[in-house]
């Protein structure tokens, strides 16, 4: 982006989380970096952010060593910024310093911010101890359904067949998704979330069931960081953002709060906030702010 907040460059790669995603994160963001900077001069780049998951957790150093090996890589000067994928989500939804942010995408958290800093924070632990209502945990709560239903432990549920469809599963159904899940990182159980959605809305009652548990669990989360005051609160992450039915379960459960509902624009226009944010003390014009996100997602 520019000062102004035009867009110069965008580029994209594969997944980028130190935890879940396949592949060596620092070669994914330079793949990106390199795409974004095909018609720039790197020598002009005053400023850079990064949002990644779990850059915020013990094993954070892992997620900044691969952001500045990155921005290394191609020929960038300087230190980039580095911040967890929660901060991002925030700035791309608001142009105010303080709120909550619900995310659900792969992941799931919600945050309170003060001046933009995280006050504090509720879920975000990741797939195996949390990310609770998130497309991971959809994914996986939808498989387990299905191994269910398949076994006798469970009703039947026609998320067993979309289970099946999306592996290409003829044989023995349970050693197929066995087999099928484990040969592929953490991440991608949150692309069988919307097998679960599909199913929800079709009026399947134990995919329904699914939707409304993880809706809950995303609501319980917004109202352990919540102060009660009247607040923007910043909606990201596919489940949230694809108008489909975890979106309206959790509108549904709001209704009534104080909470100004925004919904988040892309992750790299956030970052592209925050760098511009570091280039001028801090704070984005609102204008700029608007520019940034219309450009970001028209990119």
């Amino acid at each position: 982006m520019s000062a102004s907040g035009a867009l110069i460059g965008s580029g994209t790669a594969g997944g980028g989380s130190i935890r879940s995603s396949a592949g060596l994160p620092s070669e994914q963001l330079a793949a990106a970096l390199r795409a974004a900077l095909t018609d720039v001069s790197p020598d002009s780049v005053r400023a850079g952010a990064f949002g990644i998951a779990g850059s915020g957790t013990a094993a954070g150093s892992l997620a900044r060593d691969a952001a500045v090996l990155a921005w290394k890589t191609v020929g960038l000067t300087g230190t980039p910024r580095v911040v967890t994928d929660l901060e991002v989500a925030f700035a791309a939804g608001t142009s105010a310093a303080s709120g909550l942010l619900l995310l659900a995408g792969t992941g799931a958290a919600a945050v309170a911010f003060a001046d933009r800093a995280v006050t504090r924070r509720c879920d975000g632990y990741g797939w195996l101890l949390g990310d609770e209502g998130s497309a991971v945990w959809l994914g996986l709560r939808g498989v387990q359904a299905a191994l269910n239903a398949y076994d006798g432990r469970g009703p039947a549920t026609s998320v067993r067949d979309a289970v099946a469809e999306h592996f290409g599963l003829h044989d023995d159904f349970a050693q197929g998704v066995i087999a099928a899940v484990h040969a592929r990182e953490p991440a991608y159980l949150g692309r069988l979330a919307p097998l679960v959605t599909a199913a929800a809305d079709a009026g399947d009652p134990v995919a329904a069931e699914l939707v409304e548990a993880g809706a809950a669990r995303l609501v319980a989360a917004v109202r352990a960081v919540w102060d009660g005051n009247p607040a923007d609160l910043v909606l990201a992450g596919g489940l949230l953002l694809a108008g489909g039915p975890v979106r309206r379960a959790v509108l549904a459960r709001l209704d009534g709060l104080p909470l100004r509902h925004r919904d988040a624009g892309p992750g790299a226009a956030g970052a592209a906030v925050l760098a511009l944010g570091d280039l001028g003390g801090g704070a984005v014009d609102p204008g700029i702010h608007e520019r940034v996100l219309r450009a970001g997602t028209e990119s």
